[in-house]
């Protein structure tokens, strides 16, 4: 698999194969190639593959976690928006602080997409909570209609 990595191919297909290839196999090796997998120096395709296999390959370990946070600041937004789908994959409530910075204040629209689908995911209730206070909020408009209609019919 290491050797298919340093192959030349057209796209990296070659590479991007044997990345896929790492994370399938689910041991502490294979963690550690695709931890380097992600550093400035390797085809963008496989840094951005890498990241995203990052959270099969080391479910369970804190420090995934950690290293995907780092890659939302990364140059290369598919790198980004892989490390943030990722986050919302693993579930870890750590990630919430940055993928609400993300929402707020990121240039690319599919990176704050991502971001948001994360924080649902995380946090399933979020979605339920917004819909409450809409819900809410159009009760008291409709109170308010209905006094201003029942003050016009006493009239």
């Amino acid at each position: 698999v290491m050797s298919g990595l340093k192959r030349k191919s057209w796209g990296d297909v070659i590479g991007s194969s044997a990345v896929l290839a790492l994370a399938q196999l689910n041991n502490e090796k294979a963690f550690n190639a695709l931890k380097k997998l992600t550093k400035y120096g390797y085809p963008a395709r496989i840094r951005e593959l890498a990241a995203k296999s990052l959270g099969s390959a080391g479910k369970g370990k804190p420090e995934v976690v950690d290293l995907l946070l780092g890659l939302t600041y990364d140059k290369y937004v598919m790198v980004q928006l892989n490390a943030v789908a990722t986050l919302g994959e693993l579930g870890d409530e750590r990630a919430i602080k940055r993928l609400k910075e993300i929402t707020e204040g990121h240039y690319e629209s599919r990176v704050k997409r991502t971001a948001l689908e994360s924080i649902k995911k995380i946090q399933p209730w979020i979605e339920t909570d917004l819909k409450t206070s809409d819900l809410t909020e159009k009760i008291e408009e409709l109170k308010m209609e209905n006094a201003e209609i029942r003050k016009k019919a006493k009239k």
